[in-house]
């Protein structure tokens, strides 16, 4: 039986980063078009629509690593170990953020309690995800385990019947000949 990793897919884990991504950044997704209608300058509504993409982007790259940390290279079911690795993951994660925000765009957000909200949210989101994996997989595995040994414990119990029994069908079959014999003397 393989382990319930296994059957997720990285098609499944790029899906569910996207999803993941428009959940974590959907408060900016809510209020785009009410910044880009208060923004006259075209130039800067192209920038402002790049940078947002890029935001989605990179939320959606940093959960599908996230992800993929979690459910494949991680094998502990301890979940404080789970979110501190996942921790250390997101701050470096925000520290490219904050660099590029501050290289590219003038209007550099990088340091709101959004943004700040929107990474913890990730993180976390991403740890329990995780969690939920492999302690679904140590179950399946528990299972598995004791249906094998259930299986065992039957197959040992049909032998040793059958080998109880066995002796007395040759007693049986030997007396069965005896007598066959006996009579055929007799007559």
């Amino acid at each position: 039986m393989k382990p319930f990793d296994e059957f997720v897919s990285n098609k499944m884990i790029i899906i569910a980063s996207f999803i993941l991504g428009a959940f974590v950044i959907y408060p900016r997704i809510i209020s785009l078009p009410g910044e880009l209608f208060y923004i006259t300058n075209p130039g800067t509504k192209v920038g402002y629509v790049l940078f947002f993409s890029f935001r989605y982007l990179f939320f959606s790259l940093l959960t599908w690593i996230l992800l993929t940390v979690n459910i494949r290279k991680q094998d502990t079911l301890v979940f404080t170990e789970r979110l501190l690795k996942t921790f250390l993951i997101t701050v470096v994660a925000y520290i490219l953020y904050v660099l590029f925000s501050v290289a590219v765009s003038k209007h550099a957000d990088c340091f709101t309690g959004l943004l700040l909200f929107q990474f913890v949210v990730t993180c976390l989101l991403c740890s329990f995800i995780g969690h939920f994996f492999a302690m679904y997989s140590k179950q399946r595995k528990q299972e598995h385990e004791i249906e094998k040994l259930q299986t065992e414990k039957l197959q040992s119990r049909y032998e040793a019947l059958a080998n109880q029994i066995n002796p007395h069908f040759f007693f049986n079959s030997l007396n069965g000949l005896t007598a066959l014999i006996r009579d055929n003397k007799k007559s």
